[in-house]
């Protein structure tokens, strides 16, 4: 064999591993693109889940809080302002 038919060897073996190595990265990547879309897919229904509890809670529990707590201080406020007319009443003037 000659230095020229074993550089021609060389060349045609490392094409080859190079077209091996091309098509597994390429295998592999297709397999943890499909994964990740899997990951991903799954995120998004998790989050669909999570803005529906959230939707439900901020309903049924904190709008309620909300008016609850709204309405007892609007009448603290409203005795207050009737206390304080009140005591304006009750006092003299000097002038």
């Amino acid at each position: 064999m000659t230095l020229a038919q074993l550089r021609d060897l060389a060349i045609v073996l490392f094409a080859i591993l190079g077209i091996f190595t091309l098509a597994v990265f390429l295998v592999l990547s297709l397999i943890i693109f499909d994964r990740l879309r899997r990951i991903l897919e799954l995120g998004q229904s998790t989050m669909g889940n999570l803005q529906g509890t959230t939707s439900f809670v901020s309903e049924l529990v904190v709008k309620p809080i909300i008016k609850g707590v709204s309405f007892v201080s609007g009448v603290r406020r409203g005795i207050g302002v009737i206390a304080g007319f009140s005591r304006r009443k009750g006092r003299k003037s000097h002038g």
